[in-house]
């Protein structure tokens, strides 16, 4: 999943990269999460979707920023340091929401 959004990334096909971005974080939940969390995460994604012209993806800014913290994501779990993927989860999350918040 994440090597399509760097090459959807690379190609300037940002378009994509929102709901290739939801697919992302729901496919971490669903690895590692309590079985009721995936539900629970798809829920709120379905009440409360993002609005096109709010998707920081389409923000060539921020691009990179968000690409970043996936990779740091996935590269933490592979090292089975689940406290770093976290944090890292975190951060991303806060960021997006503040971003959104800005807009």
């Amino acid at each position: 999943m994440h090597a399509a959004m760097a090459r959807d990334a690379a190609e300037g096909r940002n378009d994509r990269l929102g709901e290739q971005s939801r697919t992302f974080h729901l496919r971490i939940v669903d690895i590692g999460g309590p079985a009721f969390l995936g539900g629970h995460a798809r829920s709120v994604r379905n009440s409360f979707p993002v609005p096109a012209e709010a998707s920081l993806w389409l923000d060539e800014t921020q691009v990179r920023a968000q690409l970043d913290a996936h990779e740091g994501i996935l590269a933490a779990l592979e090292a089975g340091d689940g406290e770093t993927a976290e944090r890292i989860m975190i951060d991303h999350v806060q960021h997006a929401g503040t971003y959104r918040r800005h807009r």
